[in-house]
């Protein structure tokens, strides 16, 4: 089970910085559930979605990005975010739920005050990989079981971080 009150406490230990670290890898993890539904559908634009996590990634690695061109860039996302009653498919659910962890990166990005940000994106990750397990009919939650787990060892990392310098690389889980 996800705990959302154990990952805000840990998240809110982090800097600002190191919180989008953070949610660019719970985005980054889950952003294949869109990039599949994209194709499959022809609908939404993939292409768009990755350049989005890309200006996330400039920013935590360093790359000073004015708060509104990531604001704006959060709503653009927010348009490509399937709606599941209007465009209804086995992997929509998913494509949702990874949109909206790209798009709270964003915004995470986009405030110093962005815990909750982080949070709502960690979230969505580990939600986008419950509906696969419950799509392909399991009960096995080992998979949602293992983001989770990333996302505790990524926290794990960040707290031990400090102020270094941080790339994507630096937070790879598997």
């Amino acid at each position: 089970m996800w705990d959302k009150a154990k990952v805000l406490s840990n998240i809110q230990k982090l800097t600002p910085r190191l919180r989008t670290a953070f949610a660019a890898t719970c985005a980054a993890r889950s952003l294949f559930m869109y990039l599949v539904w994209s194709k499959e559908s022809g609908w939404g634009n993939s292409e768009r979605m990755q350049k989005a996590l890309e200006l996330v990634w400039r920013y935590v690695e360093g790359e000073l990005i004015d708060s509104h061109v990531l604001q704006s860039e959060a709503e653009a996302v927010y348009a490509l975010i399937p709606d599941t009653e209007n465009l209804p498919s086995v992997s929509s659910s998913g494509a949702l739920d990874a949109g909206l962890a790209v798009m709270y990166a964003l915004q995470c990005a986009a405030t110093d005050s962005n815990s909750d940000h982080a949070a709502n994106a960690a979230e969505a990750a580990f939600v986008a990989f419950d509906i696969v397990r419950h799509n392909a009919g399991s009960t096995d939650t080992s998979l949602p079981d293992k983001e989770r787990d990333c996302q505790e060892k990524t926290i794990q990392i960040l707290l031990r971080w400090g102020e270094r310098p941080i790339t994507r690389k630096d937070l790879s889980c598997y």
